[in-house]
């Protein structure tokens, strides 16, 4: 089969992860074009699969993009064209019909209602209107799009390598990031709106009043990261570590007893399916998690975590301390997690399910 992507960029984050996992799987039996709009690459491992990168470094809204679109559509004849974002999917599904060409639109991932931005509302339904089929990373995305019922519009779930190797380096982390403390508790996610780093401190303050055994790791950057960082003081800063962005994700969640993300839904952000969540289920971590979007497609509460109300700072605080001195139900919650990933967000399902969608459109 033959298939051409368009995706704005390879640099970090949830969509373009899921991206690259699903390149891996499709790869390696069917002949892969992309098209990037960006040359930052950050997952370099792309650049060792079986297939062929353009970049087109100009505005993607210009007509100048959809010629040069039709014209690689024109040299591939790929059997399907599949887009990931709002933008490249109303200019691919353009280019599409013009060349009589199949379009899987990717463009829905989070939650967010379209009621809330008129243009948004009209832009989402024109890339809608020019695609075969619709791709939602949750159903809580169709239903904030009022799709939920519509044929045409499918949910595939991320998928998840739960066979790749496990990093157990921890001793490293915990000396380079100075942990003094036996428990850990981490979140892993952008300071951004919708990512609440807010109600995350604010517990961690209090917790911190009556007790010194517990460290807070906060994971990530972003346009509120320095704002958050001046919520915590000189002698919270012990106790209270901002990595920054980091690449060794993985090895910082495999020191922490808990895996927590606080959000909240805005006119900008909505959960879908999180890759964090995800990545605290493949190392047995029980999770604590606002009860928005697709979280509950992911988390059973009170099985492999917790649901709380979201940006309520009295659920979070009575929850974590619940679970942070119940070693076995930390393990017991982590173990069914991990199971629940493998059943339901595994790598190999995710692109079964991606090729069956292809063949059969």
């Amino acid at each position: 089969m033959r298939i051409l992507y368009v995706i704005d960029t390879l640099k970090r984050g949830g969509k373009e992860k899921q991206f690259v996992e699903l390149l891996k799987a499709i790869a390696v039996d069917n002949s892969v074009e992309v098209i990037l709009f960006n040359k930052a690459i950050e997952y370099p491992e792309v650049l060792n699969l079986n297939i062929t990168i353009h970049y087109f470094l100009s505005y993607k809204k210009s007509l100048k993009f959809l010629k040069f679109l039709i014209y690689r559509i024109k040299l591939l004849k790929p059997d399907i064209l599949h887009s990931w974002d709002l933008v490249s999917s109303i200019m691919s599904g353009i280019a599409a019909k013009y060349t009589k060409t199949k379009h899987i639109n990717g463009c829905i991932r989070g939650s967010v209602p379209l009621n809330n931005l008129p243009w948004q509302y009209f832009l989402y339904n024109i890339s809608f209107f020019l695609s075969n089929a619709v791709i939602s990373n949750s159903y809580a995305g169709l239903k904030a799009k009022k799709k939920l019922n519509n044929k045409k519009f499918k949910v595939i779930y991320n998928g998840f390598d739960i066979n790749k190797e496990k990093r157990l380096n921890t001793a490293q982390i915990i000396k380079s990031l100075k942990i003094k403390t036996d428990k850990v508790v981490g979140m892993v996610a952008n300071f951004r709106s919708g990512k609440d780093y807010y109600t995350f401190l604010q517990v961690a303050k209090q917790i911190l009043k009556l007790r010194k055994d517990i460290t807070f790791i906060c994971i990530g950057d972003g346009p509120n990261f320095k704002k958050m960082k001046s919520l915590i003081s000189k002698d919270e800063e012990k106790n209270i570590i901002f990595t920054g962005k980091v690449l060794n994700v993985e090895e910082i969640i495999l020191a922490m007893n808990i895996g927590v993300l606080l959000s909240y839904t805005t006119p900008s952000h909505g959960e879908g399916i999180s890759n964090s969540i995800l990545e605290y289920m493949f190392y047995s971590k029980p999770v604590i998690t606002s009860n928005v979007g697709g979280n509950s497609e992911i988390i059973e509460d009170k099985i492999n975590g917790y649901l709380i109300p979201s940006q309520n700072q009295n659920a979070f605080l009575n929850t974590l301390i619940k679970l942070i001195d119940n070693p076995k139900l930390q393990e017991n919650m982590g173990n069914k997690g991990l199971h629940k990933l493998k059943d339901f967000f595994s790598l190999n399902k995710m692109a079964q399910n991606y090729l069956e969608l292809y063949k059969s459109v």
